[in-house]
């Protein structure tokens, strides 16, 4: 098997949009290896990352796989537990509690308030 792809380039970090045109074009999924050492999956298509998300067999919460999850400063480590790491059926209990809070309409009327105002250079939708 090949050399695990490494992103950590400058190059690749400065602009890595030709890199991923290539790898799309070489292959749609490839293993790379992360800054701390870890080996991971890079998928490039849109379709392969669907299909990903919805496999049961597969996770992003280390605690569904029986792992200790990485070791963090006791002052970010509420932050490494969240929505987006979580697997179901957490993951799809949160969705629906924070989906409540950000229908359309409820994203409108926060937009229209006076802090909107504050948020320069971004266009109201």
């Amino acid at each position: 098997m090949p050399e695990p792809l490494r992103l950590d380039d400058p190059a690749a970090r400065r602009d890595p949009h030709p890199l991923y045109a290539r790898l799309r074009a070489e292959a749609p999924v490839h293993r790379l290896r992360l800054p701390g050492g870890r080996e991971a999956w890079l998928l490039l298509r849109h379709a392969d990352v669907a299909a990903m998300l919805r496999d049961p067999r597969l996770m992003k919460d280390p605690a569904s796989a029986g792992r200790k999850r990485p070791w963090v400063p006791r002052a970010i480590a509420p932050l490494t537990r969240n929505m987006l790491d979580l697997d179901d059926p957490d993951h799809a209990r949160l969705r629906r509690l924070a989906g409540r809070a950000f229908t359309p309409r409820r994203v409108e009327a926060r937009w229209t308030r006076p802090a909107a105002g504050r948020h320069r250079g971004i266009p109201p939708p």
